[in-house]
């Protein structure tokens, strides 16, 4: 339920005048507390004295253990071990050391580059893309279609994703992963450069 005048009911709320009650009340209020009927059946309650063996468990819980002693011979197996690791560190320590005589050798290899990645020939058919500018600037009327324009934003994202991978590969670039990238960007780029010329010729 939604209360229609919420600004009067605040207001007549506030204006009503406050009441302390006298000490008398709480007085009663307290002593009827005490005499209910769930004070009563407490007072009631049987009390109950535990066992002496209870109390002897608890006390033997709270006894401290006794020390363990730790047989003869599993100290003269620890230290025998300890013995053998101390033993092992010292030859191979000795054998470390007689190394230091030994000369460094200088090793490298030659690898051949397959020429085809250092082609960087995704810039060759950006010629076929300009022919559609050409198109387009010659008649305009044919790109101002609302499909037209869809695709040709389409092609200028992927033009700028190109260039950005591009940028990112640089003259050298032989990363195969982004060259990957680049060709499906490339594929991408001729599929829509292709719909849209069937649209606008």
């Amino acid at each position: 339920m939604t209360e229609k005048n919420r600004n009067s009911l605040i207001q007549a709320i506030e204006g009503l005048p406050e009441y302390d009650p006298a000490p008398v009340v709480w007085k009663q209020i307290c002593q009827q507390l005490a005499d209910s009927p769930l004070t009563a059946a407490i007072q009631e309650l049987p009390e109950m004295d535990p066992p002496d063996f209870i109390w002897d468990r608890i006390q033997q819980d709270l006894t401290p253990a006794k020390e363990v002693r730790i047989q003869p011979w599993k100290r003269w197996s620890a230290a025998a071990g300890f013995a053998m690791l101390l033993s092992m560190a010292w030859i191979l320590g000795k054998n470390v050391s007689s190394d230091h005589n030994l000369k460094a050798t200088i090793s490298y290899r030659v690898e051949q580059v397959d020429d085809l990645l250092l082609q960087n020939d995704w810039m060759e058919d950006d010629s076929d893309f300009l022919v559609l500018d050409e198109i387009c600037s010659q008649h305009p009327f044919m790109c101002n279609r609302q499909d037209v324009q869809s695709l040709r934003m389409e092609l200028a994202e992927l033009t700028d994703a190109k260039m950005q991978l591009v940028d990112v590969l640089g003259p050298y670039g032989t990363d195969l992963y982004l060259i990957e990238q680049l060709n499906e960007i490339e594929m991408e780029r001729t599929k829509l450069l292709k719909q849209i010329l069937t649209q606008v010729i």
